[in-house]
């Protein structure tokens, strides 16, 4: 018995089929990605300044120390400094925001991407986290706060 090659892509299309290869389940992964980055935008300094200047209802957090904070990086103008070694006491201060634009912003992003995930696991829906941090706006040459 000879099978035609339509025939034997038809077999092999119904074998695949009847052992569960269902290519729908493969994307669902991919699904769940995209959610988690609609939830946490990681943006660059440009941007970042960008949607600082545009929207005034962003609440800005620095996740530093106070120490980096007032230090020689200096620190955004408006940015709220509450520092991730103190993250289990944000709650109260943080409930009626929930929903409002968060963008966060450490030294060099790593700090405040862990902050960013911590905030959508307890339900905020709008992070951003700003990438390379406050050594990337020096280096940008974008403005500044430092203590007097």
């Amino acid at each position: 018995m000879t099978i035609s090659k339509s025939g034997f892509v038809l077999l092999c299309l119904f074998a695949l089929l009847a052992c569960g290869g269902n290519t729908a389940e493969k994307t669902e992964p991919a699904e769940t990605e995209t959610v988690e980055k609609d939830v946490i935008r990681n943006i660059d300094v440009q941007e970042a300044s960008t949607l600082l200047e545009r929207n005034r209802n962003i609440l800005l957090i620095d996740v530093r120390t106070p120490e980096e904070y007032n230090g020689p990086l200096g620190h955004i103008e408006g940015a709220r400094l509450m520092p991730i070694q103190q993250f289990k006491y944000w709650g109260a201060e943080l409930d009626a925001e929930k929903n409002q634009p968060i963008m966060l912003v450490c030294r060099s992003g790593g700090r405040s991407g862990r902050t960013a995930v911590m905030l959508k696991d307890l339900g905020y829906t709008n992070l951003m986290n700003v990438t390379d941090g406050m050594s990337a706006w020096n280096k940008a040459g974008l403005p500044i706060a430092v203590p007097e």
